[in-house]
Protein backbone atom coordinates (compact mmCIF):
# COMPACT_ATOMS: atom_id res chain seq x y z
CA UNK A 1 0.00 0.00 0.00
CA UNK A 2 2.93 2.23 -0.84
CA UNK A 3 0.64 4.54 -2.93
CA UNK A 4 -1.79 5.78 -1.44
CA UNK A 5 -2.66 10.12 0.32
CA UNK A 6 -4.13 11.82 3.08
CA UNK A 7 -7.33 13.93 2.25
CA UNK A 8 -8.07 16.23 5.14
CA UNK A 9 -12.02 17.29 4.90
CA UNK A 10 -12.70 20.13 8.02
CA UNK A 11 -11.87 17.86 10.84
CA UNK A 12 -11.74 14.63 9.39
CA UNK A 13 -9.48 12.88 7.56
CA UNK A 14 -9.79 10.25 4.69
CA UNK A 15 -6.93 7.49 4.01
CA UNK A 16 -7.18 7.18 0.20
CA UNK A 17 -5.36 4.25 -1.98
CA UNK A 18 -6.81 3.43 -5.59
CA UNK A 19 -10.03 3.53 -5.41
CA UNK A 20 -10.56 3.57 -1.70
CA UNK A 21 -11.51 5.96 0.80
CA UNK A 22 -11.16 4.96 4.54
CA UNK A 23 -11.85 7.48 7.30
CA UNK A 24 -9.10 7.49 9.78
CA UNK A 25 -9.38 9.21 13.41
CA UNK A 26 -6.52 11.81 13.73
CA UNK A 27 -7.21 14.31 16.20
CA UNK A 28 -6.90 11.96 19.19
CA UNK A 29 -4.56 10.09 17.94
CA UNK A 30 -1.97 13.05 17.38
CA UNK A 31 -2.44 15.06 19.94
CA UNK A 32 -2.07 12.80 23.69
CA UNK A 33 -5.03 13.27 26.22
CA UNK A 34 -3.06 15.10 28.35
CA UNK A 35 -2.63 18.02 25.95
CA UNK A 36 -6.23 18.16 25.18
CA UNK A 37 -7.43 21.57 25.62
CA UNK A 38 -10.45 21.93 28.33
CA UNK A 39 -13.33 22.85 27.51
CA UNK A 40 -15.61 25.06 29.93
CA UNK A 41 -19.43 24.33 30.06
CA UNK A 42 -21.51 27.69 29.43
CA UNK A 43 -24.80 26.14 29.89
CA UNK A 44 -26.50 23.10 31.54
CA UNK A 45 -30.32 22.19 30.96
CA UNK A 46 -32.10 19.54 32.75
CA UNK A 47 -35.02 17.43 31.22
CA UNK A 48 -37.70 18.65 34.58
CA UNK A 49 -37.90 21.98 36.14
CA UNK A 50 -39.80 20.14 39.00
CA UNK A 51 -40.66 16.75 40.52
CA UNK A 52 -43.91 15.47 42.72
CA UNK A 53 -42.95 12.62 45.10
CA UNK A 54 -45.83 10.90 46.15
CA UNK A 55 -44.87 7.51 47.97
CA UNK A 56 -41.56 6.32 48.90
CA UNK A 57 -41.29 3.82 46.11
CA UNK A 58 -40.51 5.58 42.58
CA UNK A 59 -37.93 7.21 41.74
CA UNK A 60 -37.05 9.70 38.70
CA UNK A 61 -34.38 9.99 36.46
CA UNK A 62 -33.02 13.72 35.61
CA UNK A 63 -31.23 14.11 31.83
CA UNK A 64 -29.13 16.40 31.80
CA UNK A 65 -27.84 18.78 28.85
CA UNK A 66 -24.44 20.67 28.54
CA UNK A 67 -23.17 22.98 25.98
CA UNK A 68 -20.77 22.84 23.92
CA UNK A 69 -21.56 18.91 23.96
CA UNK A 70 -17.98 18.30 23.86
CA UNK A 71 -17.22 19.17 27.87
CA UNK A 72 -14.32 17.98 29.41
CA UNK A 73 -15.10 17.48 32.87
CA UNK A 74 -17.91 15.55 34.90
CA UNK A 75 -21.33 16.65 36.44
CA UNK A 76 -21.91 16.39 40.35
CA UNK A 77 -25.34 16.30 41.65
CA UNK A 78 -26.38 17.55 45.33
CA UNK A 79 -29.54 17.88 47.00
CA UNK A 80 -29.91 20.67 49.14
CA UNK A 81 -32.64 18.38 51.96
CA UNK A 82 -31.65 14.82 52.23
CA UNK A 83 -34.99 14.48 54.73
CA UNK A 84 -36.38 14.74 51.74
CA UNK A 85 -34.91 13.23 48.80
CA UNK A 86 -30.99 11.94 47.55
CA UNK A 87 -29.54 12.00 44.08
CA UNK A 88 -27.32 9.83 42.80
CA UNK A 89 -24.01 10.52 40.38
CA UNK A 90 -25.94 9.52 37.71
CA UNK A 91 -28.87 12.63 38.36
CA UNK A 92 -31.59 10.14 39.61
CA UNK A 93 -33.72 11.02 42.63
CA UNK A 94 -35.11 9.14 45.30
CA UNK A 95 -37.48 9.54 48.07
CA UNK A 96 -36.60 9.50 51.60
CA UNK A 97 -38.27 7.51 53.93
CA UNK A 98 -38.63 10.14 56.91
CA UNK A 99 -39.93 8.80 60.39
CA UNK A 100 -41.92 11.85 61.51
CA UNK A 101 -43.33 14.69 59.24
CA UNK A 102 -40.94 17.00 57.91
CA UNK A 103 -41.22 20.92 58.61
CA UNK A 104 -40.23 21.58 55.17
CA UNK A 105 -41.34 18.91 52.52
CA UNK A 106 -39.60 20.72 49.42
CA UNK A 107 -35.68 20.21 48.11
CA UNK A 108 -33.58 21.67 45.20
CA UNK A 109 -31.61 19.57 43.15
CA UNK A 110 -28.78 20.68 41.67
CA UNK A 111 -26.50 19.51 38.78
CA UNK A 112 -23.72 21.63 38.46
CA UNK A 113 -19.83 21.94 35.93
CA UNK A 114 -17.14 20.34 38.14
CA UNK A 115 -14.95 22.87 36.41
CA UNK A 116 -17.25 25.53 36.75
CA UNK A 117 -19.51 25.10 39.80
CA UNK A 118 -21.13 28.50 38.72
CA UNK A 119 -22.50 26.67 35.60
CA UNK A 120 -25.43 24.74 36.76
CA UNK A 121 -28.70 23.69 36.65
CA UNK A 122 -31.88 22.64 38.81
CA UNK A 123 -34.94 20.82 40.00
CA UNK A 124 -37.54 21.60 42.91
CA UNK A 125 -38.64 18.83 44.00
CA UNK A 126 -41.69 18.27 46.64
CA UNK A 127 -42.62 15.55 48.69
CA UNK A 128 -47.08 15.19 49.34
CA UNK A 129 -45.92 12.28 51.43
CA UNK A 130 -47.30 12.29 55.09
CA UNK A 131 -47.01 9.40 57.09
CA UNK A 132 -49.80 8.70 60.04
CA UNK A 133 -49.45 9.02 63.33
CA UNK A 134 -52.14 7.26 64.14
CA UNK A 135 -54.07 4.08 63.26
CA UNK A 136 -57.69 3.15 64.01
CA UNK A 137 -59.72 -0.17 63.10
CA UNK A 138 -63.44 -0.53 62.36
CA UNK A 139 -63.46 -3.65 64.42
CA UNK A 140 -61.14 -3.77 68.03
CA UNK A 141 -62.49 -7.24 68.77
CA UNK A 142 -64.32 -9.98 67.11
CA UNK A 143 -65.78 -13.17 67.25
CA UNK A 144 -66.52 -15.53 64.25
CA UNK A 145 -68.85 -17.82 64.49
CA UNK A 146 -67.77 -20.63 61.95
CA UNK A 147 -64.87 -21.70 60.34
CA UNK A 148 -64.48 -19.64 56.50
CA UNK A 149 -66.31 -16.75 58.09
CA UNK A 150 -64.76 -13.57 57.12
CA UNK A 151 -64.07 -10.04 58.15
CA UNK A 152 -62.89 -7.45 56.63
CA UNK A 153 -60.53 -4.65 58.88
CA UNK A 154 -60.82 -1.60 57.63
CA UNK A 155 -57.78 1.14 58.56
CA UNK A 156 -58.61 4.81 59.26
CA UNK A 157 -55.38 7.23 59.36
CA UNK A 158 -54.42 10.31 61.36
CA UNK A 159 -54.30 13.19 60.01
CA UNK A 160 -56.58 12.25 56.61
CA UNK A 161 -54.41 12.59 53.73
CA UNK A 162 -51.28 10.85 54.89
CA UNK A 163 -50.12 7.67 53.29
CA UNK A 164 -51.97 4.50 54.03
CA UNK A 165 -49.72 1.72 52.62
CA UNK A 166 -49.90 -0.74 55.73
CA UNK A 167 -49.02 -4.24 56.46
CA UNK A 168 -51.31 -6.68 58.31
CA UNK A 169 -49.90 -9.32 59.92
CA UNK A 170 -51.93 -12.55 62.45
CA UNK A 171 -50.51 -13.97 65.94
CA UNK A 172 -51.08 -17.20 64.83
CA UNK A 173 -51.99 -17.58 61.01
CA UNK A 174 -53.09 -21.66 61.18
CA UNK A 175 -56.23 -20.29 63.64
CA UNK A 176 -57.00 -16.76 61.61
CA UNK A 177 -55.30 -15.77 58.51
CA UNK A 178 -55.44 -11.91 57.19
CA UNK A 179 -54.42 -11.07 54.06
CA UNK A 180 -52.64 -7.65 52.93
CA UNK A 181 -56.37 -5.79 52.14
CA UNK A 182 -57.16 -6.65 55.77
CA UNK A 183 -59.85 -9.61 55.10
CA UNK A 184 -59.45 -12.26 58.30
CA UNK A 185 -60.37 -15.40 57.49
CA UNK A 186 -61.42 -17.91 60.62
CA UNK A 187 -59.52 -21.25 59.92
CA UNK A 188 -60.79 -22.72 63.25
CA UNK A 189 -63.56 -23.27 65.46
CA UNK A 190 -64.29 -22.56 69.15
CA UNK A 191 -61.02 -20.77 69.33
CA UNK A 192 -61.37 -18.80 73.42
CA UNK A 193 -57.73 -17.30 73.24
CA UNK A 194 -57.50 -14.48 71.26
CA UNK A 195 -55.62 -13.93 67.96
CA UNK A 196 -53.97 -10.49 67.24
CA UNK A 197 -54.26 -9.10 64.11
CA UNK A 198 -51.99 -6.22 63.74
CA UNK A 199 -52.09 -3.37 60.85
CA UNK A 200 -48.42 -1.53 61.29
CA UNK A 201 -47.59 1.36 58.90
CA UNK A 202 -45.06 0.66 56.08
CA UNK A 203 -43.00 3.12 56.71
CA UNK A 204 -43.14 3.40 60.66
CA UNK A 205 -43.19 0.32 62.49
CA UNK A 206 -44.04 2.35 65.81
CA UNK A 207 -47.42 3.04 64.52
CA UNK A 208 -49.82 0.36 64.44
CA UNK A 209 -53.08 -1.09 65.73
CA UNK A 210 -54.85 -4.38 66.78
CA UNK A 211 -57.83 -6.26 66.48
CA UNK A 212 -58.40 -9.13 68.88
CA UNK A 213 -60.42 -12.19 67.45
CA UNK A 214 -61.73 -15.24 68.66
CA UNK A 215 -64.52 -18.19 67.19
CA UNK A 216 -67.79 -19.74 69.07
CA UNK A 217 -69.65 -21.73 66.80
CA UNK A 218 -72.40 -24.41 68.68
Amino acid sequence: MSNFEYVIDGDKCYLVFGKNRMKIRWKKRWIPESEQPTVIPTEITLDKESITLDDFTTTVPLTATVTPEDYSGTLEWTSSNEHIAIVSSSGVVAPVQFSTTPSVKTATITCASSLNPEVKATCTVTSTVVIPTAITLNKQDYTFTGVGKTLQLTPTFTPTGAIEDVVWSSSDSTKFSVDQTGLVTCLEDNVAENTIITCTCKYNSAIKVTCNVNSFHE
